[in-house]
């Protein structure tokens, strides 16, 4: 499978198997709420709705992450980054590697105490050395949330904005890092009982993403104070991504850059890697908002 098709539905299973352990807890926690009760003040976006102008338009623009109907990015990124803890302490620190040439030629590497892995795509054969034959794992998988699929994927959000309508868009002015931002949740209006916002985003005066919620629940949230411009892409660059309850992230983008015909001989794996895992993902995306 090609490098980010992987990426893509890998992310996409994360959300799908938080989405049911979540909706399990707050379903015992709501069991005393009125199961008909809807929440009195959402209604589906409109299309020319400006949250959601400047959301579908964000999507096109944000992140590493593939869109639909635009080319793929190449790039060599490097980054360094800490796990961080429950009580704010630095559990592991590394670096991160990505080149991407095209969707079959790419290579991404962790190296760290934790965890170290270089995984190599040349003409669709995924190979890797280092700890596990298998995508990253919790938390150092964050870096793809960060990076690659900041604001929910494109084609997914003009779905529930546009297509199915059965998102709401609520704005607010809020400090973010001692900032004014503007940010904007959005909500189910088919969710019984009502449970609260699935993703909220929040923008500068300069409509660069400054914070932004990440898995389904609404104590995951990652602050973004710098951004690198690429290609027409702003990419966070300085993350720190916090959780309730387990570890987080932080992630220093060092640089992001052209890839050359000299990185060629980078994407060919050494005789001692194996072939990736494979991954169970689901049959289809999903059409709609974790609900």
């Amino acid at each position: 499978m090609r490098f980010n098709a992987i990426i893509r539905s890998f992310y996409f299973w994360i959300l799908i198997v938080a989405a049911v352990a979540f909706a399990g807890v707050v379903g015992q926690s709501s069991a005393q709420e009125d199961s008909n009760a809807k929440h009195p003040s959402l209604e589906p976006a409109a299309a020319n709705d400006p949250a959601a102008v400047l959301l579908l338009d964000a999507a096109q623009h944000v992140g590493l992450g593939e869109i639909s109907g635009a080319p793929l990015l190449a790039y060599k990124l490097k980054a360094i980054f800490e796990v961080v803890s429950p009580d704010g302490s630095v559990t592991d620190r590394g670096r991160y590697e990505a080149i991407f040439k095209d969707d079959s030629h790419s290579r991404i590497t962790y190296e760290s105490t934790g965890f170290t892995q270089v995984a190599y795509w040349n003409s669709d054969h995924g190979r890797a050395t280092g700890s596990r034959a298998a995508l990253a794992p919790d938390p150092y998988r964050l870096i793809i949330s960060a990076l690659y699929y900041p604001i929910y994927f494109s084609g997914a959000l003009r779905r529930a904005l546009v297509q199915e309508r059965h998102t709401a868009i609520q704005s607010e002015s809020r400090t973010v890092a001692g900032k004014p931002a503007r940010c904007y949740e959005l909500s189910n209006t088919e969710q019984v009982p009502y449970r609260g916002p699935w993703a909220t985003y929040c923008f500068n005066g300069a409509r660069a993403l400054v914070q932004f919620t990440f898995g389904v629940r609404g104590t995951d949230i990652a602050t973004v104070s710098r951004t690198i411009e690429y290609q027409g892409r702003q990419i966070p660059a300085e993350v720190e991504m916090k959780r309730n309850g387990s570890s987080g992230l932080r992630i220093h983008v060092e640089s992001i850059g052209p890839v050359n015909e000299s990185d060629a001989a980078l994407f060919v794996a050494p005789p001692e890697a194996v072939a990736l895992d494979p991954i169970v993902l689901p049959v289809s995306s999903p059409s709609s908002v974790p609900k």
